[in-house]
């Protein structure tokens, strides 16, 4: 995931050096003013940094709740700012079948069929919102499912609340 975080990144410095590059390509020709090619790609090359330093600080906040997802660790996510459900299930579930439930909908980061844990997120790209994921629990003695929604910018708690209806609308077709 931080592989794909540079990338967006690295994508969005490309974008914004192009974009800046022509904009100021098609004033000089429609003011008349003499192209200079080299103070324009410097001038480009200054305000694309610029530009991607909203995508790093955006960045910055999304790495270490990437980390946890991608980590081995199954317990709850350690942020404030979480969905919490519980969710009382009639029959016993299959872990398996539950995970191919999540996992056709959503990217899993992270499978533990001891403890019968999924942490799993929203498909992000450059022109999407960074999205939310969660964490899943099934407890097969009480037949409970334990799940933990959030954002993974840390605000726009929409997302979450979204997704864990989401999620719930999902467990209810099994």
């Amino acid at each position: 995931m931080k592989k794909k975080l540079f990338r967006i990144w690295l994508l969005a410095i490309v974008v914004s050096w192009l974009l800046c590059f022509v904009v100021q390509f098609l004033l000089c020709e429609y003011f008349n003013n003499e192209f200079n090619w080299l103070e324009r790609i410097l001038n480009s090359a200054i305000l694309s940094f610029l530009a991607s330093f909203a995508v790093i600080i955006n960045v910055i906040n999304v790495f270490p709740r990437a980390n946890y997802l991608e980590r081995d660790d199954v317990a709850k996510p350690p942020f404030i700012d979480v969905c919490s459900s519980e969710v009382n299930t009639l029959q016993v579930l299959d872990f398996n079948r539950l995970k191919t439930k999540i996992g056709d909908k959503w990217v899993i980061t992270f499978s533990d069929e001891d403890e019968n844990v999924l942490k799993f997120r929203e498909k992000m790209g450059l022109f999407k919102k960074w999205g939310a994921a969660a964490w899943m629990k099934y407890n097969s003695e009480t037949n409970k499912i334990y799940l933990e929604c959030f954002t993974m910018t840390g605000h726009r708690h929409e997302l979450a609340r979204k997704m864990e209806k989401e999620v719930l609308k999902c467990l209810k077709d099994l």
